[in-house]
């Protein structure tokens, strides 16, 4: 969010905060789904998932 200085409103502050504290909840979500996901695929010997590259170019 980017303003001049002066022209932040309080409810601009209060949408930021908002904003940042909801961000960060989710990012822990993602977070604590992936270390699960992979813990999962350790215990069970799955092969979990797999990076395939797309072909940009023929060379």
């Amino acid at each position: 969010m980017a303003t001049q200085f002066g022209q932040m409103t309080s409810e601009q502050i209060w949408l930021a905060l908002a904003s940042y504290f909801t961000y960060t909840q989710l990012f822990i979500a993602v977070s604590v789904a992936a270390v699960t996901s992979v813990t999962i695929d350790k215990l069970f010997h799955r092969q979990g998932n797999n990076w395939v590259k797309t072909k940009r170019f023929n060379n």
